[in-house]
């Protein structure tokens, strides 16, 4: 014969949790505060940080190695490439979504440059 496990308990409002529980204010969460917390406790160092931003920004590793001598030509040449076929493809898109063509470039535009900064490779073309 199968068991039937009732639990009764009260419900809460957040208000009536704050109250029974010694709330309050909750702190601000944002990137500032994390790190103040972390470095307050000393459960992160300087170099911690850094390792913490250069792993989630890979562009920073990235234009460490970068060479302009060797590398600023190429990199001329794949964006005037990408530009190339973006304009026209952002501009088709915009109208085939009955928006003016400007919509279609905005949209292409954005996708690079956030591959920019949270991309992994070097060596890759966003398209559509």
């Amino acid at each position: 014969m199968d068991e039937m496990v009732v639990i009764e308990r009260p419900i809460y409002s957040q208000k009536d949790f704050d109250r029974g529980f010694e709330g309050g204010k909750r702190p601000a969460r944002n990137i500032a505060t994390w790190v103040r917390s972390k470095v307050k406790k000393s459960e992160c160092s300087c170099s911690c940080i850094c390792k913490f931003i250069i792993s989630h920004l890979p562009f920073l590793t990235i234009m460490r190695d970068y060479s302009l001598r060797h590398d600023l030509v190429a990199d001329i040449v794949a964006g005037l490439t990408v530009g190339v076929m973006h304009i026209p493809q952002g501009m088709a898109y915009g109208q085939l979504s009955t928006l003016p063509p400007v919509y279609g470039l905005y949209v292409s535009f954005f996708p690079v440059i956030l591959y920019f900064f949270f991309g992994t490779s070097k060596h890759v073309s966003t398209g559509k």
